[in-house]
């Protein structure tokens, strides 16, 4: 069962850089990945797109992504399992599955607790 949302239904997100300007739909991100130049979002289409925006403007402009680690946001309502806490990863419902830092483990345990 999906974590209740913090995230405004049909919200959009522009983003602008000096080439293009991006809209992304926070509801159907399950994940971002941090690159070298830019960011990989992934949907839940399961479509990647290599997106040429910040990782920090990302976090900032998203603050209902949660940083499961210094290169990750997820969002937590498509976490499908975390796999084993000795692990220090979870799952998403894609199947992909993503690091937890051991700083965050506990406070990704406390905040998927605080919506059950």
């Amino acid at each position: 069962m999906p974590i209740k949302s913090k995230i405004e239904p049909n919200s959009k997100v522009y983003f602008h850089t000096y080439k293009s300007v991006y809209l992304i739909d926070p509801e159907k991100i399950i994940f971002c990945r941090k690159k070298d130049f830019g960011v990989d979002v992934c949907y839940l289409n399961n479509i990647i797109e290599s997106v040429e925006v910040s990782f920090k403007d990302l976090e900032k402009k998203i603050p209902y992504l949660w940083k499961c680690h210094s290169d990750y946001l997820i969002n937590l309502n498509y976490i499908d399992k975390i796999i084993d806490i000795n692990e220090d990863l979870i799952r998403m419902i894609n199947g992909v599955c993503l690091p937890v830092s051991k700083d965050n483990k506990h406070l990704l345990i406390n905040e998927i607790q605080r919506y059950i």
